[in-house]
């Protein structure tokens, strides 16, 4: 519960909210794509230095020094947001800024939208699920844990690539068939990891292959 409402409030959502207002409709998927490559470069950077921070200080100093880091989001959030006020895109006639309670009063009453949370129910499932228990899975295998920590990383790699063309795939095609498909391929990368002996090869490949997929 905490993730989510710190993932809400720091990640994608607030600055696609500001490209959203920013973009014009055609280039808006493609914009998005490069925003959330840009965020999967920070985990292939973040990852390894939270390593190190547990290896030479341990888990409480190295939770210390990614909080610190982690308190930047909300300057840099603040200058974001006003960037989005001043370079809006003109509104069409009738809109207006509608208030939360009337937001979700909308959003909960349109069938795609329900469609939407139960499809990132699946998405959470595998995101969270892998990200949170792929490298205790390993060490409980016998897999030295730099190995875990390296397929974190690959995912974040090979995740600037995935969801960039994602981004393009989704301003050519619908993207509910785009969104279908990565789900139903994640699952497929799942499946296939958990059949094939285990050993570093075959880790680094499913965190490639994953990772293509991962917020894409």
């Amino acid at each position: 519960l905490l993730m989510g409402v710190a993932i809400s409030c720091t990640t994608y959502s607030v600055a696609y909210s500001v490209l959203g207002r920013m973009v014009e409709p055609a280039k808006r998927a493609w914009a998005f794509g490069i925003s959330a490559a840009a965020g999967s470069f920070g985990q292939f950077v973040m990852i390894p230095l939270g390593q190190w921070f547990i290896t030479t200080s341990g888990w409480s100093v190295a939770l210390l020094w990614l909080a610190l880091i982690c308190a930047t989001m909300a300057p840099l959030g603040a200058y974001f947001a006003r960037l989005g006020q001043e370079g809006a895109l003109p509104q069409p006639l009738g809109v207006g800024q509608a208030s939360a309670k009337e937001a979700l009063s909308t959003a909960f009453g349109d069938r795609s939208y329900i469609l939407l949370i139960f499809g990132y129910f699946v998405c959470g499932f595998q995101v969270v699920f892998i990200g949170a228990h792929l490298t205790p899975y390993l060490l409980d295998r016998g897999v030295p844990a730099h190995v875990g920590v390296t397929a974190l990383a690959l995912i974040g790699l090979f995740n600037v690539f995935g969801t960039y063309l994602a981004g393009v795939a989704a301003g050519r095609v619908p993207k509910r068939h785009v969104l279908a498909l990565i789900y139903f391929m994640r699952s497929v990368v799942i499946v296939t990891f958990l059949a094939l002996p285990l050993s570093p090869l075959t880790v680094y490949l499913f965190a490639a292959a994953i990772g293509f997929l991962w917020l894409s």
